[in-house]
């Protein structure tokens, strides 16, 4: 994702509407509370008027999500999202996908390599090898030790997550 963009955060996030106008057509009060919706179900309402080169990582991808759902479109395809990002973050979007899959009934696939990461977060797993589709299971049934062997080379010992209830691969 670019990180130096010159733009106050609201102004990108009403670019989200771009494909409901093209260039010619101007923002109507609906486009400008769509906008305002999608800044307050991520958070960033506060950071409307900031640039986004000023915030952290965190915050971008806030903002970035605020103009996926500025588009109202009922499907996120989102790659790597948590990507560079610390662990907290990295716990916060997900944490703010899943409740905005869930609310808004947005069907999100995401691509991510943290596989305990998937396994708290996402409902089903698909695996790929080498190009290939090879699993495709909700994720309890995915989270088991020959199963990951087959699709990382590892072995994995798979315990319930101490304070959780999903699975926790340990390589």
């Amino acid at each position: 994702m670019p990180t130096d963009i010159n733009l106050p955060v609201k102004e990108l996030v009403k670019l989200g509407r771009f494909a409901w106008h093209g260039i010619i057509e101007r923002y109507t009060e609906k486009d400008f509370k769509i906008v305002d919706q999608a800044l307050i179900q991520t958070n960033t309402a506060h950071l409307k008027e900031r640039f986004l080169s000023s915030l952290s990582g965190g915050e971008r991808q806030r903002v970035w999500l605020s103009i996926c759902l500025a588009q109202q479109s009922q499907y996120l395809l989102l790659d790597e999202p948590l990507s560079a990002l610390d662990i907290n973050y990295q716990i916060e979007v997900m944490k703010l996908l899943q409740q905005l899959a869930k609310k808004n009934q947005i069907t999100t696939i995401i691509v991510l390599h943290d596989i305990n990461l998937a396994s708290e977060f996402c409902d089903q797993l698909l695996a790929f090898k080498q190009g290939q589709l090879i699993y495709d299971l909700p994720t309890k049934q995915m989270i088991t030790p020959s199963i990951l062997r087959e699709i990382y080379g590892v072995h994995f010992e798979i315990i319930d997550h101490p304070t959780r209830s999903h699975k926790v691969a340990l390589a």
